[in-house]
C-alpha cells in the first residue's frame, strides 16, 4: 500500500518527498502501529488471561513517560481458548498491565498511558481490572464479591487499597 500512495503522491505533486508511517484502524494491530510510529519499546510480561490462566502479554513504553496497553492481546480474549465465554472471562489481566505500567514509574505524572480496547471479549464491566488494582467490590453485607455476578450485586466499592 505504501508504494501505491507514494506513486499517487508523486503523480499529483511531482518531486515531493514521502515518508511512510504505520497506521491501523483501531482494531488488531493498532498497538503495534502506535509503538512503531512513536519509536516505543515493547515490555513483555506474564499476567492472568481471561480465564485466570497464566498468559504472556506486553505493553508499549515511550521514552519512559507514557505507555499503551491493549486488553485484546491477552491470549483467549478472542474466544477464551476457542470458545466464546463472556460469562466466565475477566479483565483481571488488563488491571495487571495497568499496574505494571504504574509500578514502572510511568504513571507518576497523571497516569499518562493509553488503553486500546481492540476486539476484547470479557464483559465484566472492568471489575476484574479494578480488582487487580486493589479495588474491592462489596455486597450489602460487606462481603467481597468476585466474578460476573459481583458487578450486579455491588452495594459498595472500597478503593482504599488502590
Amino acid at each position: 500500500h505504501t508504494q501505491l500512495l507514494e506513486a499517487a503522491a508523486g503523480r499529483t505533486f511531482p518531486g515531493c518527498e514521502t515518508a511512510g508511517v504505520p497506521v491501523a484502524d483501531g482494531g488488531e494491530g493498532t498497538i503495534d502501529a502506535v509503538i512503531s510510529a512513536l519509536n516505543g519499546t515493547y515490555r513483555r510480561l506474564t499476567v492472568h488471561g481471561p480465564l485466570m490462566e497464566e498468559a504472556q502479554s506486553f505493553y508499549g513504553e515511550f521514552e519512559g513517560d507514557s505507555a499503551i496497553i491493549e486488553m485484546a492481546l491477552l491470549p483467549g480474549f478472542h474466544g477464551a481458548g476457542g470458545q466464546a465465554q463472556p460469562l466466565n472471562t475477566t479483565t483481571y489481566g488488563t488491571g495487571e498491565l495497568i499496574e505494571r505500567c504504574s509500578g514502572s514509574g510511568i504513571a507518576g505524572k497523571d497516569f499518562p498511558f493509553r488503553h486500546w480496547h481492540g476486539a476484547a471479549q470479557p464483559n465484566d464491566g472492568g471489575m476484574g481490572a479494578m480488582r487487580a488494582l486493589g479495588v474491592r467490590f462489596l455486597d450489602d453485607q460487606g462481603n467481597e464479591l468476585e466474578g460476573k455476578a459481583g458487578i450486579y450485586k455491588s452495594a459498595d466499592i472500597d478503593v482504599s487499597r488502590m
